[in-house]
């Protein structure tokens, strides 16, 4: 409501304009800020309250003949074989790889952690390593229930199995059992030539060697008999050229090499047999 006041003894009079209802500024500024502050605590409830979502699984896979190097953040480092998959997850607290399929090499670096996990069987396996020196071991996966884990340098403990494999230690894990034997360091890097693109041999038999090199090409390769298939190979030979081994396989034995096409899925493939 506005009132009029009388500002002088002289009679004339001076129009006034008062509010009545106005309040304090004081007041306002107290109250505006107490229901900033109020709602900020109520953001932050409401925050601490809505858990973080999980950090997502990063995939990451090869084809056949294919090969991939992955640096993760925390340093480790990891070499994919042909058709091979992982999923990683990092955080800044930890970090989960897990074999997804296929062959992996792990290479950590000094004091950094990672946990290796493997889904063979019931239970699930973990590798873990001390974390003070540099690790290097593989990880491949024979079959959905079975793994092989080669250590090249220092040492990895396998939970829950409480199996400890030092360098130049290869362990076979199967549903039956655990196999663990030593075969050095220079046949672990055999077994991992893969890493430089070749495929290396001392003494397995052909029909081993056609296996390693069906795991790398579309173009397979068939033993067809007992003989041919005991044949002991040896040497060096570049993984996805599965032609130049069979140049070099019929200059050493008596074998035949046939390639033709399979009707029903239109693949080619290299049938070796004895030649008489």
């Amino acid at each position: 409501m506005r009132t009029l006041t009388q500002a002088s003894k002289d009679h004339s009079l001076t129009l006034t304009l008062v509010n009545t209802h106005s309040k304090p500024n004081w007041l306002f500024r107290a109250t505006a800020g107490a229901a900033l502050t109020l709602l900020i605590c109520l953001l932050g409830l409401f925050a601490w309250k809505v858990p973080a979502p999980p950090p997502k699984w990063i995939s990451y896979a090869t084809r056949i003949g294919g090969y991939e190097n992955i640096r993760l953040v925390n340093g480790t480092s990891v070499q994919l074989n042909t058709d091979s998959a992982i999923k990683v997850q990092v955080t800044p607290q930890t970090c989960t790889i897990q074999v997804v399929r296929g062959e992996a090499l792990i290479k950590a670096a000094h004091d950094t952690r990672c946990a290796i996990t493997i889904p063979t069987a019931d239970p699930e396996l973990r590798v873990d390593w001390p974390g003070n020196t540099a690790t290097i071991f593989g990880v491949r996966l024979r079959s959905p229930r079975s793994a092989e884990i080669a250590v090249i340098q220092d040492n990895v403990l396998v939970e829950p199995l409480q199996l400890t494999i030092a360098a130049g230690e290869l362990a076979t894990i199967t549903p039956q059992g655990t196999h663990l034997v030593k075969v050095g360091l220079n046949e672990l890097n055999r077994k991992l030539s893969w890493t430089a693109g070749v495929l290396s041999f001392n003494g397995q038999t052909l029909q081993e060697v056609a296996e390693e090199f069906n795991g790398h090409n579309r173009k397979h390769l068939v033993v067809l008999d007992p003989w041919t298939a005991n044949r002991s190979i040896g040497g060096t030979f570049r993984a996805t050229d599965p032609d130049s081994f069979v140049l070099a396989l019929r200059k050493s034995f008596p074998i035949h090499a046939d390639e033709r096409v399979l009707p029903d899925s239109k693949d080619r493939v290299i049938q070796l047999s004895r030649a008489y």
